[in-house]
């Protein structure tokens, strides 16, 4: 699922009816809490916020922004659990979908729905097919930024075996959003893979560091800050893959985008971080290192292969992290 339209299934929390708003919390819940989910449990959780929505949008002296706020909460609603039984919850999402091209077309929630429809699609879609889906999604829904995930998306799809054309999709996307600095900053992170890593600069004790004196091994690069929540969520499972792979060559380095030097040095003291730490004193430093490595959010990590050439896009997730870690210590 794409990180814009997961993030997007909170939105609803702040909606002013609390029923709809118990109703989809709930389902939040149970996806979050469960690690198998039973499909009538969620079929229960969600008819019963597509039946609290319908309320809100069937009362005549609802206001239009709460019949928004409801419409978004069914739409989202399947779009979270389509994949968990697409042949029950697809036709679901399509009638929610299609209700909010009747009620408000143009709107965020007719742009979510689409979205969600495009990318139960990609694994089947061909590239001129998508393309051309796209140019229509860009003119129908021109304010929202969920077209350039889905194009970054598919772009990363290909370039797992074919970069040329994860490139010209980029290509095609930003003719599409001119100028647009997510897409901009994904296709120079294109130009980064497979080519040597340059990485250096002053750590949090004041040494230099290098990438090219780990030359030989397999390392991650991590991008991430103390008051990132995802970065930190991570912790556990990096220092696991640390203990797991450091003796068979696997190094972690860290570089903090953290504004406080001390906020870093606190947290790697609490949570015991054994891997090397880079932190550049300055703002501008910062951005320079960010946007030479195409960082558009954290965290971002990539792997760097035994020859100092980066292996693969750069990664939102441990599961893609040690896939390409395994990839890079079997060459």
């Amino acid at each position: 699922m794409l990180r814009a339209l997961a993030a997007s299934t909170l939105l609803v929390a702040s909606v002013a009816f609390a029923d709809l708003q118990s109703a989809f919390q709930d389902l939040i819940d149970y996806v979050q809490t469960t690690s198998n989910p039973a499909v009538a449990e969620l079929e229960a959780r969600a008819q019963a916020v597509e039946d609290e929505a319908k309320l809100v949008l069937s009362d005549v002296g609802r206001a239009e922004t709460d019949k928004h706020q409801a419409l978004q909460a069914w739409v989202q609603t399947y779009g979270l659990v389509r994949n968990f039984d697409k042949g029950l919850f697809q036709p679901k999402l399509e009638a929610a979908v299609a209700e909010a091209l009747n009620r408000y077309p143009g709107s965020y929630e007719a742009a979510l729905g689409e979205a969600y429809l495009i990318v139960g699609q990609m694994p089947t879609m061909q590239l001129p097919d998508f393309l051309t889906r796209m140019r229509d999604y860009a003119k129908a829904y021109p304010s929202y930024t969920l077209g350039q995930q889905l194009l970054m998306a598919y772009s990363e799809a290909y370039a797992a075996f074919d970069l040329a054309i994860a490139k010209s999709i980029i290509v095609e996307g930003l003719k599409m959003y001119p100028g647009d600095t997510d897409l901009t900053a994904f296709g120079e992170s294109l130009k980064h893979v497979g080519q040597p890593v340059d990485l250096a600069g002053p750590t949090l004790d004041g040494a230099a560091f290098d990438l090219a004196n780990f030359k030989g091994k397999v390392v991650v690069v991590d991008f991430w800050a103390t008051w990132c929540a995802p970065c930190k969520e991570m912790t556990p499972e990096l220092k696991q893959l640390y203990a797991d792979l450091n003796s068979k060559g696997v190094e972690i380095v860290g570089v903090s985008l953290d504004r406080d030097k001390k906020d870093v040095e606190d947290y790697v003291a609490t949570h015991q971080l054994p891997w090397t730490q880079v932190f550049f004193p300055t703002p501008a430093d910062r951005q320079t290192i960010a946007a030479k490595f195409g960082i558009v959010g954290i965290p971002t990590l990539f792997v760097v292969g035994k020859d100092g050439k980066q292996v693969g896009l750069g990664a939102h997730s441990l599961a893609r992290v040690k896939a390409l870690v395994q990839d890079a210590l079997s060459k």
